[in-house]
């Protein structure tokens, strides 16, 4: 093989783009993941392995209350009329509600407004009940 071998290779999606996260996209992610937990009053777990369709499930004394996807963007909430939702993502959050009566949220982390006084930037994190997204 040119440049290295087999294991030495980058990941790649299938569309051409990285397969793996950032080291800012896992900080963003850990933030709204400390606003969503203490909102919720749950304890987020994250699927083990790659590529699972979605991330995380949320528990609270030991039971799964709730299954979730996690997104963060860049840009504030207003920015754009709309967000997307990947299909499969869509449809696992979908088919995990409808098994097991758990429900399924779509949350969005967008880049917060400035809090002045030189405090950091907060989150501006939205969520869906996915049952209420219209297909």
């Amino acid at each position: 093989m040119p440049d290295g071998s087999y294991y030495t290779r980058t990941a790649t999606a299938t569309s051409g783009g990285p397969a793996f996260a950032s080291e800012g996209d896992a900080e963003n992610e850990a933030a709204a993941q400390r606003l969503i937990e203490s909102a919720m009053r749950v304890e987020l777990v994250r699927y083990g392995g790659r590529f699972n369709p979605i991330d995380w499930y949320a528990t609270r004394d030991g039971r799964i209350v709730a299954y979730l996807e996690i997104k963060t963007r860049s840009h504030a909430a207003d920015a754009f009329p709309t967000v997307f939702l990947n299909v499969r993502k869509w449809h696992v959050l979908m088919t995990s509600w409808l098994y097991s009566g758990v429900p399924s949220y779509f949350f969005v982390a967008f880049e917060g407004a400035d809090r002045g006084g030189g405090l950091p930037r907060a989150p501006d994190v939205r969520c869906i009940d996915v049952a209420a997204i219209d297909a």
